[in-house]
């Protein structure tokens, strides 16, 4: 149990890091691409969708080992009932690099999916651990990130969306490893 733990702590730090690194890459070769006008999945098609697709599948790879850490880590059944939810945020995060953004209406519902799973669960974990403190974070991130697309979803809400659910996971993955 102690090594599922540190896997995924390790995978809840190097999720985010993969991701940025790829993001960078894929922004790299889409010369056009302008954060404030465009959404990361116009990043998934054209020249820079192999490493934006290969990032998110990546990182949604990680995201399941991390789940799977944060499961065996919790006692509540409210918090593993949020890494389930993880575990399927993260399969969708997958889904969304296999069906980018060529797919259409199926890329958009999957793509909500993802943000709708990861914010349950980052409430269902923050609920559940409040008690041990490490649940403020995730608690406070799932509000928000719900107040964030309260205001509707532009590419600027996007990115402070995701940037909150990277910013998680590395914490959350540095307090696993510190077990």
């Amino acid at each position: 149990m102690a090594n599922l733990i540190k896997a995924g702590g390790y995978a809840g730090i190097i999720s985010p890091i993969i991701f940025a690194i790829f993001l960078a890459a894929a922004v790299y070769n889409y010369p056009s691409y302008n954060p404030t006008t465009n959404f990361l999945s116009d990043l998934g098609i054209g020249p820079s969708a192999v490493f934006f697709n290969s990032g998110v599948i990546i990182a949604g790879l990680l995201g399941i080992l991390f789940s799977l850490a944060l499961y065996k880590k919790f006692n509540s059944k409210i918090s593993r009932a949020g890494s389930i939810l993880l575990v399927i945020g993260n399969i969708f995060l997958i889904l969304v690099g296999i069906f980018s953004e060529q797919y259409g209406i199926l890329h958009t519902i999957i793509s909500t999916l993802f943000f709708l799973f990861i914010i349950l669960s980052l409430l269902f974990i923050g609920a559940g651990s409040v008690k041990a403190k490490t649940g403020y974070g995730a608690f406070i991130a799932g509000l928000f990130i719900i107040g964030i697309f309260a205001f509707g979803i532009n590419p600027i809400q996007e990115y402070l969306a995701v940037g909150t659910i990277l910013v998680w996971s590395f914490a959350m993955g540095i307090h696993l490893l510190r077990l």
